[in-house]
């Protein structure tokens, strides 16, 4: 399929493909769209725009936010008991 595009150029895509049938080739047109587009096409940009950091509004007297940590104790810390831990 490469070298019908070496030897003919680029051809709209049904006229590529009739000249890829008059040489052989068995797959279907979508096929060799999906080929061509994998092939030959630029890359395109992705779609997901990378999230802006927002600004952190700390508050406006101590202890107005507060942030809590809870961690699960390992047993291999312990003798049974289950424990937590606040930060």
């Amino acid at each position: 399929m490469i070298g019908v595009t070496r030897e003919c150029g680029f051809l709209p895509p049904l006229l590529m493909y009739q000249e890829l049938l008059e040489r052989g080739y068995t797959r279907s047109y979508g096929g060799m769209k999906r080929f061509y587009r994998k092939h030959f096409s630029a890359p395109t940009a992705s779609l997901v725009r990378p999230e802006k950091p927002k600004a952190y509004d700390g508050g406006k007297y101590p202890g107005e936010r507060v942030q809590i940590d809870v961690k699960y104790v390992p047993k291999a810390c312990l003798y049974g008991e289950k424990l937590y831990q606040y930060t």
